[in-house]
């Protein structure tokens, strides 16, 4: 009886050691989803919108004409201001399904 355990402990070991190095060799890390973000269509996030309301804070680098030095013309990078003047990327959760609560005016609190 103990040489049947022995054969199959080894089986047993053998069928682990087996299966981890398959998928050692096939690379499976586990990959998690990107996180979403919620960017407007310049690229920028919320942040730099004023709170959704107001324009983009962000700065874009282009390459703007160069003439200098007598080498002709060319291109050097410029950082600019952002162009974009409303966000308009996906609305936040929280103020979809959470409006904000206001206090009576009338000031009754009490039921009638």
């Amino acid at each position: 009886m103990g040489m049947q355990m022995l054969i199959a402990l080894l089986v047993l070991l053998a069928g682990l050691a087996s299966g981890y190095l398959v998928g050692f060799a096939h690379g499976r890390a586990q990959v998690r989803p990107p996180v979403p973000r919620a960017v407007c269509g310049c690229g920028h996030t919320l942040g730099f919108h004023q709170g959704g309301t107001g324009p983009c804070h962000g700065r874009v680098d282009r390459q703007a004409p160069s003439w200098g030095h007598g080498h002709g013309h060319g291109h050097e990078p410029v950082r600019e201001r952002c162009t974009c003047r409303l966000y308009d990327g996906p609305e936040l959760l929280g103020r979809v399904i959470a409006p904000e609560l206001v206090e009576r005016e009338d000031g009754d609190d009490q039921g009638a």
